[in-house]
């Protein structure tokens, strides 16, 4: 009968894609002063990456993986934009069956988005 917080959004993603004995993997930003932050890691043979922007500004992110990362799914929070099911749990904005070894995308001023693989 109580509505989620918002901030419960993201720490969920966080806590069911990062779960405990996840290897976190090495990450690496060309330009460290434009607010955005990155983290990925394994669990079980499943990658996980997560972006965050807490600039005022939108920027683009190229994102380069040691292997395809196919068959994921793509989550997304924005101030106006946090796609949930009826019982208020995030649900995937798209499935992507292909994202190759780079994929670029715009990470939206003060916004997260998280990419996880869905299967091998």
């Amino acid at each position: 009968e109580e509505e989620m917080r918002p901030w419960y959004y993201t720490w969920s993603l966080m806590c069911r894609n990062f779960p405990a004995g996840s290897d976190i993997l090495k990450t690496t930003l060309t330009d460290t002063s434009a607010g955005v932050y990155a983290v990925a890691g394994k669990h079980n043979g499943k990658l996980t990456v997560a972006l965050v922007n807490v600039g005022d500004e939108d920027k683009t992110v190229t994102l380069n993986f040691s292997q395809p990362m196919n068959n994921a799914q793509v989550y997304l929070y924005e101030e106006d934009q946090m796609p949930k099911n009826p019982d208020g749990f995030p649900v995937p904005v798209k499935e992507m069956q292909n994202l190759g070894n780079t994929y670029s995308t715009t990470v939206k001023a003060q916004s997260f988005i998280l990419f996880t693989k869905l299967r091998e």
